[in-house]
């Protein structure tokens, strides 16, 4: 049997069954309730008392590599371990997620491509544009005064595809506590063995990745991301920090470059001077005609 759930992550549940009961005034939820979506599971137990004035729950709930989340670029899947309890307007969700299988595929383009002359501008970084980050915890009352106490890792590190940013895993370690409507998340996430592909002048190594998170700020964690490269016997370290609603880098070079030059290195493989010669920038370009056929 087959229940699809169109423009949902959950696009396909299937072979899926609810076992309940009433046992004098409370309903219960058999082991053998299970909902299968997209090649992962889910099961449910416990009760839901009515004895009160309110529901009161005690309910737990098993993920097996369950489909969290999925879109163009993000395939989330997860394994959970979850209790549900207490009254309906005061409840608790408590135990521990970890992600499994997930994979993060997007073209992130460091630098322009395609401009084979001196005039390479400032990369602009992204920005989380946080009174629209701070709607996603807009859940109402009194699903929203649950509170939280949840331990999420990685089982599985996290795979980064992509055309420029070539490799790379992500693992996570926090706890997320606060309530449904005001979560306070702390812990790091982790980027490791990370590669991405400049456009003439070979890969940019990401040497360490840690993003901060903070409870006080829980839609703006701190960045602290060290890459460097060597190109024409030119080592570049590229430094990416503060937080994400207003990230910062620097760029250093060893001989000592300006800016503008090791920017002209990172986006063409060659420095200004060297391009505002004819026949080099005619080079750089036939290189940035092939790479683009690639």
């Amino acid at each position: 049997d087959r229940f699809p759930l169109p423009d949902t992550p959950f696009r396909d549940v299937r072979d899926s069954k609810l076992v309940v009961r009433f046992a004098d005034s409370q309903l219960v939820v058999d082991p053998a309730t299970v909902i299968n979506c997209a090649g992962g599971k889910l099961t449910i137990s416990g009760t839901v008392s009515m004895e009160e004035r309110e529901p009161h729950f005690a309910l737990r709930l098993v993920a097996d590599h369950l489909l969290a989340w999925r879109n163009d670029s993000f395939i989330l899947r997860n394994n959970a371990q979850l209790n549900l309890d207490g009254p309906l307007g005061t409840a608790r969700i408590s135990g521990d997620v970890q992600f499994v299988e997930s994979l993060f595929y997007k073209d992130i383009e460091l630098l322009p491509l395609g401009v084979p002359t001196a005039h390479v501008p400032k990369p602009k970084l992204p920005q989380i544009d946080q009174e629209k980050a701070a709607q996603i915890g807009g859940i109402p009352a009194p699903f929203g005064n649950w509170t939280l106490n949840v331990g999420v890792r990685t089982e599985d590190p996290i795979l980064i595809r992509g055309g420029n940013f070539a490799t790379g895993k992500v693992t996570a370690s926090a706890r997320v506590t606060g309530t449904l409507a005001s979560p306070r998340p702390s812990g790091t996430v982790t980027i490791l063995d990370a590669w991405a592909r400049l456009p003439l002048s070979g890969k940019l190594h990401v040497r360490q990745g840690i993003v901060t998170l903070r409870p006080n700020a829980p839609y703006d964690p701190v960045l602290n991301v060290q890459g460097a490269a060597t190109i024409d016997r030119t080592n570049i370290t590229l430094n990416v920090y503060g937080p994400v609603s207003n990230p910062k880098y620097t760029l250093y070079s060893d001989p000592p470059l300006p800016e503008g030059e090791i920017l002209a290195l990172l986006a063409t493989g060659s420095t200004i001077g060297n391009l505002e010669d004819a026949d080099t920038a005619t080079m750089k370009g036939t290189q940035l005609a092939i790479n683009w056929l690639k």
